[in-house]
């Protein structure tokens, strides 16, 4: 989409720069809803711990092209197909994809980096290969954020980071959103089955830092430069 309106504009010789946004973007996934009057049995849209890892990979995608996506919806915040499900006598819990949006929210401020990382490939099946990794830099406060899914099912994978060009970094915190079960999903009896879990950072050594995120998982990674 970028190269398109860049293809236009170098075509027109036009010196504005076209923009992109996302309305009501999301994931789909299994739902109990029945479109209809109110006469029905009450339903919502279920998302499973997988449909998180995905949610995070297309937030990765986001702040990776944060100089062109400057407007990206969340397609409804609650109920069907939201984030936070209400039950029709007052209670209300958090979706597995609430947890993705919470991280961006906290920590995605600042300027988003470009970096190079080694992390595994893997190639969907519509879109090619797609980025799983996003960096986010606060010069005010020195914090660096790392957000990171595996979306594969069935293997591990090793994150490689080169820190250096940040001077003296300290590890902060590891939140780690993951389930043994991938299609493990929060209910109203179970309303903190697919919750993220707090880890302990390995220590930097040499600028550097490697760790294991496990299969279908997503990750933030928090540092905090020592001033």
């Amino acid at each position: 989409m970028i190269s398109a309106c860049d293809f236009v504009k170098g075509m027109r010789r036009s010196d504005k720069t076209v923009n992109i946004s996302f309305d009501e973007w999301g994931v789909v996934t299994e739902t109990g809803a029945i479109p209809g009057g109110v006469d029905q049995e009450y339903g919502y849209a279920s998302f499973c711990e997988m449909d998180a890892v995905i949610y995070g990979g297309l937030l990765c995608t986001f702040l990776n092209y944060a100089d062109r996506v400057k407007i990206a919806n969340q397609s409804l915040l609650v109920n069907e197909g939201g984030i936070i499900t209400t039950a029709p006598k007052g209670k209300a819990i958090r979706q597995a994809t609430f947890y993705p949006f919470q991280d961006a929210a906290r920590y995605a401020r600042g300027k988003a980096l470009r970096g190079s990382v080694k992390l595994p490939e893997k190639e969907t099946e519509h879109h090619g290969m797609q980025e799983t990794v996003a960096c986010i830099y606060e010069e005010e406060t020195g914090e660096i954020s790392v957000f990171a899914m595996n979306c594969d099912a069935d293997e591990d994978v090793s994150l490689n980071l080169a820190l250096r060009s940040f001077g003296t970094l300290r590890p902060v915190i590891w939140r780690e959103l993951y389930s043994d079960d991938p299609n493990a999903r929060n209910t109203f009896e179970e309303e903190f089955c697919v919750v993220p879990h707090e880890r302990e950072l390995p220590e930097i050594r040499d600028g550097r830092i490697a760790v294991v995120l496990k299969k279908h998982s997503w990750n933030v990674l928090r540092f905090q430069e020592v001033r």
